[in-house]
C-alpha cells in the first residue's frame, strides 16, 4: 500500500496542487509598520497637554518618559526640524533658536 493511500489527509508530494487558498487574514497581510518618529513626537506633545490638565501628573509623566525613550533612537535632525516647523508657529523665537541648533547636529553613526 502506498503512503498516499495510507494517509488520506497528508499533503501529496506534488506540493500545493489542489490546495485551497489560505483564508487566514494574518497570513495575507504584512505586519503593520511602526508609527513614524514625527507622529510619536506629536503624540507626546498631546500627552503633555493632557498631563498638564489632569490632577494626577505622575502617571502621565511616567508614560511620557517611556514613549520618549522609545522614539529617541529613531530621531534624526531632519525629523526634529520637520517636527518643530509643524508644531511651533513660524517666526516663533523658540522655533528659530531650536532650528538653528538642530542644523548643527551631526547624525549619530549607527
Amino acid at each position: 500500500m502506498a503512503k498516499e493511500e495510507a494517509m488520506p489527509n497528508a499533503p501529496t508530494s506534488s506540493g500545493a496542487e489542489g490546495a485551497a487558498p489560505s483564508t487566514d487574514p494574518k497570513a495575507a497581510t504584512s505586519p503593520p509598520e511602526p508609527p513614524s518618529a514625527a507622529s510619536l513626537l506629536q503624540a507626546n506633545v498631546q500627552l503633555i497637554g493632557k498631563t498638564v490638565q489632569s490632577r494626577e501628573t505622575r502617571l502621565g509623566l511616567g508614560r511620557l518618559m517611556r514613549q520618549t525613550a522609545a522614539v529617541r533612537k529613531r530621531l534624526t535632525p531632519d525629523v526634529m526640524a520637520a517636527f518643530l516647523s509643524s508644531t511651533l508657529p513660524p517666526g516663533n523665537q523658540t522655533q528659530s533658536f531650536l532650528a538653528s541648533r538642530i542644523s548643527r547636529v551631526r547624525p549619530h553613526p549607527s
